[in-house]
């Protein structure tokens, strides 16, 4: 959907990205457990509830965040690339 929207272009097909993105991006898939989801209700707007599962788990990880949702720079704690 993003890569459709022009607002990130993938190295390559998104169907190669997707297939293994730990290795086409360099980046670690971190698991939504039972803790981030419960910390990605807590969040509130800014942030859309579609990226509250991915501010949860980056917050819980200690990961930063990629992207550059005018929400997510908001989050408290939540360091951005």
């Amino acid at each position: 959907m993003l890569a459709e929207q022009g607002r990130i272009v993938p190295p390559g097909s998104v169907a190669d990205v997707l297939s293994d993105p730990v290795a086409a991006r360099e980046a670690r898939a971190l698991p939504i457990a039972p803790r981030i989801a419960v910390r990605a209700q807590q969040l509130a707007s800014p942030v859309s509830r579609m990226d509250r599962p991915l501010a949860a788990a980056a917050l819980e990880h200690a990961a930063p965040r990629v992207g550059a949702d005018a929400g997510m720079r908001r989050v408290a704690g939540l360091k951005g690339v």
